[in-house]
Parts: C-alpha cells; structure tokens; sequence
C-alpha cells in the first residue's frame, strides 16, 4: 500500500476518533433520579375509623381535638397506629379524666409497689374486659367475681409487677368474657397498652399493623 495512503488513513481514524470522543463528552449524562418519598401513613382521621372498625371507640365527650391535644396530628402519621392505641389506651388530661378508650387501659409494670397499685390495675382492667369484679386488700389481694372468690399474695417491694399474679388476674378476667372476646396487648415497656376486642377486631388491626397486638399480654 502506497505510504501517503497509509497516512491518510491513519489521520482519518484519528481525526473520527476525536468526533466521537467529542460527542461523547458533550452528550448529557444521565441525571439520577430523586429518590421517591416515603408513603405517608394513613391520617390521623382515617386510623381513628380505622379503629373504630375494629371496636375501639372513643369514649363518650371525647373528640378528635383531646387527641390533637395530646399530641400533633403529624406524629400520629409518622408512627400510625401505634401512637393512636397508646393514646386510646390513657386518660384524657382535662376534668373528669375519662379514659380515652373505654375498652383500652395502660399498666405501669415498675410501679407495683403495694396491694392498693394491684388493686387499682384490677380496677382497670376489670372496667376493659367489662366482667364487674370487687376487689378489697387486708393481708392479700382479694378478687371477688360473681360466682367465686379469687385471693392473691403478689410479691410486693420489688418495684416490679409480679408477673405470675398479674397472669392470673388477665385469665381469669378473660375467662369470664363473652364469646371470642379477649384482651390483647401492646409492649411498650415497661408499660402494657390492654385492649378489649373481639377476635375479628384483633385480626382487623393486625391486617393494618402485623404484630403490632399481641394476644398474650405477658408474652
């Protein structure tokens, strides 16, 4: 081959290899993408539907804006579901104090310190599981049911609830509900969030937040 040929095939494809490298370096490089928000939780309004749908009402007098007082709306979106039981499961912060949930209480488990905090958590949970229970301390704890007597000797002086005795009251509160009714439980340690639903009501929330109810109180 001719050596001028030679040359002017060689500064061709020099001359098309910087065209191309040009074009590469002018075309616009791909732009990534915003990453997308993260799906807002359901509102505060549709959680409390929600809820009712399942069988937890607010009590009578108490509204929506006892909730917002309580806390913002947005914090109930952010953490849906979970704030809103714990706040059904607590009193209303105005006089009379009402419960929020009048099938909803919470249990403080490091504040049994005496046979009157056992007393006033059979008081509660008595009210939840509605089964009417009497109960009266002398030297123990004395639950008295319609058709029998229940006496207990918690473990007092530890500054925890004893757990066993606990486990007694729930069962046998629960014994007494009607139908599939029962107590379920939100662990929010040391606190226990209890809720009276029947089993479709469970199973309605646990649909909406798996796991989040559990129905063993002392799992």
């Amino acid at each position: 081959m001719d050596l001028k040929l030679v040359v002017i095939l060689v500064v061709l494809g020099l001359f098309a290899a910087a065209i191309v490298a040009i074009h590469r370096a002018n075309r616009p490089s791909p732009q990534r993408l915003p990453a997308a928000p993260p799906p807002e939780g359901p509102s505060l309004d549709e959680q409390i539907a929600g809820l009712a749908r399942a069988g937890l009402h607010l009590s009578p007098g108490v509204t929506r804006a006892d909730i917002i007082d309580f806390g913002p709306e947005e914090t109930y979106r952010g953490d849906p579901w979970r704030l809103l039981l714990l706040t059904y499961s607590i009193r209303v912060d105005r006089p009379p104090h009402p419960p929020f949930c009048p099938r909803a209480c919470l249990l403080q488990t490091d504040g049994f310190d005496s046979l009157q905090d056992y007393a006033e958590a059979v008081a509660e949970l008595s009210r939840v599981a509605e089964v009417p229970c009497e109960v009266t301390v002398s030297d123990d704890l004395h639950l008295r049911f319609a058709e029998t007597d229940l006496n207990l000797a918690p473990r007092i002086g530890t500054g925890q609830v004893d757990r066993d005795i606990l486990r007694m009251i729930l069962t046998a509160l629960t014994d007494r509900m009607p139908g599939d009714s029962g107590l379920f439980a939100l662990d929010n340690f040391p606190q226990i969030a209890v809720f009276h639903l029947e089993r479709a009501g469970f199973d309605r929330i646990d649909a909406l937040a798996p796991d989040l109810l559990s129905a063993d109180p002392l799992h």
